[in-house]
């Protein structure tokens, strides 16, 4: 049975209004040794603040919650790309959208699945999910709808939305197979990233298919914190003879086109370049990449979601949104 705001105040021996200052933030109004009881009580009783005519049955609000983790909307151009899209998908099936955006309240401390609690929302989507794993876990548990764009890391019941990531290994591959060549590596970001794995994976075996195995392992890891400053020396792709290398994303490929340059090589005279992502400062720069759908996750986000609200369940799952290539000057065709 789910505890009330009278068994908090009885455990923390207060009142219920003293409690509902200390939920409230209204801290002036209470000591600090009062202030850590309730607390301490909440936690000990997994006390939830929800209203009672939305304990036992969800009322439809036609609301989205859309949760970007550690990514500002407003700076980050896959970010703004797929917002886009989630909203034309959400004009389209009706629904209004809710960033969420609020910070813990010091009694939430280590139950941040409280902020999907209160059902304001009809079901979340959940933007690249960083340590998100026990909130999704909850949303299972509780039946409540979700979708998760750029990860596949998720826990049975959170529907994927991704770009086709082998395709796009696929696609590089092959275009540099077609202007000769075959010494070609790959330079991923942190392999901790689900997308990161898809391409490695991807990667491996379009080189196989290519017929090119001696070349299929030859994979080099940056940071994804300090890219910039944590790119594989160049001599690490020299030794090896290599003449190409398809990048994890744009700002990787971007990155190392500028250290070659600085080491006084050429692209692509020396060294061809692919990249994945297809940002605007890619295409300025003539970088041949693979154009991931950002819109296109973001509608199919929405329109998974609404499938989980009407009762589908069996939609695809991950979900791979195909990829295109389109070609810069960045690539060299090798004679012979």
């Amino acid at each position: 049975m789910r505890a009330s705001i009278a068994d908090v105040a009885k455990r923390a021996q207060t009142s219920p209004m003293t409690v509902s200052n200390v939920l409230r933030g209204r801290t002036h109004k209470v000591s600090e040794a009062t202030r850590q009881r309730v607390l301490a009580a909440v936690q000990e009783l997994n006390y939830v603040p929800v209203r009672s005519s939305m304990q036992n049955r969800h009322i439809e609000t036609r609301v989205i919650g859309l949760v970007f983790d550690a990514i500002d909307i407003a700076q980050n151009y896959i970010a703004f790309q797929t917002y886009c899209g989630l909203q034309e998908g959400a004009r389209q099936f009706d629904y209004d959208l809710m960033t969420m955006l609020r910070t813990p309240a010091e009694w939430m401390a280590g139950q941040e699945e409280y902020f999907f609690r209160d059902r304001r929302c009809d079901g979340f989507v959940f933007i690249n999910p960083l340590n998100r794993e026990k909130v999704l876990d909850f949303l299972v548990s509780q039946k409540i709808p979700a979708v998760a764009c750029y990860s596949s890391k998720l826990p049975e019941g959170i529907l994927s939305i991704l770009p086709d990531n082998e395709m796009a290994m696929r696609l590089a591959v092959e275009h540099l197979k077609q202007r000769g060549h075959s010494r070609i590596a790959h330079l991923t970001g942190a392999t901790w990233h689900s997308d990161m794995q898809l391409r490695i994976k991807g990667f491996q075996l379009a080189m196989q298919e290519a017929g090119f195995d001696e070349y299929a392992d030859c994979i080099f890891e940056g940071a994804d914190d300090k890219w910039q400053a944590c790119l594989p020396d160049i001599d690490e792709f020299t030794k090896r003879g290599i003449t190409a290398v398809v990048c994890g994303t744009d700002k990787f490929a971007l990155a190392l086109w500028e250290k070659l340059e600085a080491a006084g090589l050429s692209v692509p005279a020396d060294i061809s370049l692919i990249g994945v992502d297809g940002v605007p400062e890619a295409i300025t720069k003539g970088l041949t990449t693979v154009m991931n759908p950002f819109q296109k996750i973001g509608f199919a986000a929405i329109e998974s979601l609404n499938g989980l609200l009407q009762g589908s369940r069996d939609q695809e799952n991950p979900e791979l949104i195909s990829v295109e290539l389109v070609e810069g000057n960045s690539v060299a065709r090798l004679s012979g």
